[in-house]
């Protein structure tokens, strides 16, 4: 019974992931009502979990919530903290049972979300949605056409790798499943999970070490910095803009780029003596719904040269790591610590195809300021443990065969 409860849990929240945006196209609540939906089965659990006796090792993230909404009440940030949490928290009910997936659920689960990938191009063709920008057009159930396809992009080397055996009618069904998951990805127009994709793979294939990713990634910013600043200073009064002068504005610029909510961050994270900010209280989605004062300062930015100014307080480009570490201050080193260290064992122990998506998903996280706190997340997560318990059934019936082999 215990673990049928997470299951259902599960199965719930998948469904709300893969549904929630296109129904919110034709009634408008049902996007707000979702969070709540999940706020209710992140509380129902908290509550199973008191019952069953939790995880020993759960400790640490209880102190740690604890002690948000401590600091919360010393700040007068107490609902703030507690909404960014139930936020973040309802989107990962889902880890607590990871241990417990069984081959034959994993199996379901697989199924059930490759063949919600597959109807995205059912959903492009059929329901595109009316919006100004054409090349957003093609967003299947997803928000934005390229968080379609960088999550698309994403599954394609677990897809590419996985034995005909999975699919159905096998080596048909398989090729199939990748055309078409592809030909959605392409209709979503995004370069950058194309150059995500292509960039993982590389990496994957000459590193097992994600702290040597973080590295090359810190060098490859510098790198695109110094290009752009020098593109961008040496143009001439009247040249036409190029992409990388539009880029340059857009990232690196300290008044009007992303830079300069990374410099406001460091400021404010300097002022509350490395303590944080408060949980939700920088670039999150509590910050703007309580109109915080730090929320409402943070720098504007834009987007495109040809548009103006944007008050947008999450930009692309922002990491969601630097937006936890100014938010919880020192505190954030745990979190952070466990997570890289969850990462690094995937890159560490899986197969080329597992290292990969882990990479992917990494620098997915230090682009989109906001990831852990969308229904997104549930489905990164949650396909790179279906990736990594397959590859750990693989390697145990890969073991049982040469064994009986021997034997014989």
């Amino acid at each position: 019974m215990k673990i049928n409860i997470g299951y259902l849990i599960l199965l719930i929240q998948l469904a709300i992931v893969f549904l929630s945006e296109f129904i919110t196209r034709y009634l408008f609540f049902f996007g707000k009502s979702t969070q709540l939906i999940f706020s209710v089965l992140f509380l129902s659990l908290l509550l199973y979990f008191y019952k069953n006796k939790a995880n020993p090792s759960l400790i640490k993230f209880v102190f740690l919530a604890l002690t948000i909404l401590f600091l919360g009440v010393l700040r007068n940030q107490f609902f703030l903290n507690l909404v960014q949490l139930i936020l973040v928290c309802s989107n990962f009910v889902f880890v607590f049972y990871a241990d417990k997936l069984d081959r034959s659920f994993i199996k379901k689960l697989l199924k059930l979300i490759v063949f919600f990938c597959i109807a995205q191009l059912f959903f492009d063709v059929l329901f595109p949605k009316d919006v100004i920008d054409i090349n957003d057009q093609h967003s299947g159930t997803f928000i934005m056409s390229n968080n379609k396809s960088r999550f698309l992009f994403f599954m394609l080397p677990l897809l590419f790798f996985l034995k005909k055996e999975w699919f159905l009618y096998s080596l048909l069904g398989k090729t199939f499943t990748i055309l078409a998951i592809s030909y959605s990805a392409y209709l979503g127009h995004s370069n950058l999970g194309i150059a995500l994709l292509l960039l993982s793979l590389f990496l994957a294939f000459f590193f097992k070490n994600i702290y040597i990713v973080i590295l090359l990634m810190v060098l490859s910013i510098n790198v695109l910095y110094k290009i752009s600043y020098d593109s961008y200073t040496s143009r001439k009064r009247g040249q036409d803009y190029t992409s990388t002068h539009i880029n340059y504005e857009r990232f690196f610029d300290p008044k009007i780029g992303v830079a300069a909510i990374y410099n406001y961050g460091i400021e404010k994270l300097n002022e509350s003596y490395f303590i944080g900010v408060g949980y939700g209280n920088f670039s999150s989605r509590s910050g703007q719904l309580f109109e915080s004062e730090i929320t409402e300062n943070i720098p504007k930015q834009m987007i495109k040269k040809w548009q103006p100014l944007f008050d947008t307080k999450a930009p692309y480009g922002l990491s969601s790591l630097f937006v936890l570490i100014v938010e919880l201050g020192v505190f954030a080193l745990i979190p952070i610590f466990f997570l890289l260290k969850w990462l690094n064992n995937f890159i560490r122990k899986g197969p080329f195809y597992l290292r990969a998506m882990t990479i992917y998903l990494f620098v997915i996280m230090n682009y989109n300021p906001t990831f852990f706190e969308y229904n997104e997340s549930i489905l990164y997560f949650l396909t790179l443990i279906i990736a990594y318990k397959l590859s750990n059934l693989n390697e145990r019936n890969t073991i049982y065969n040469i064994t009986k082999k021997y034997k014989l």
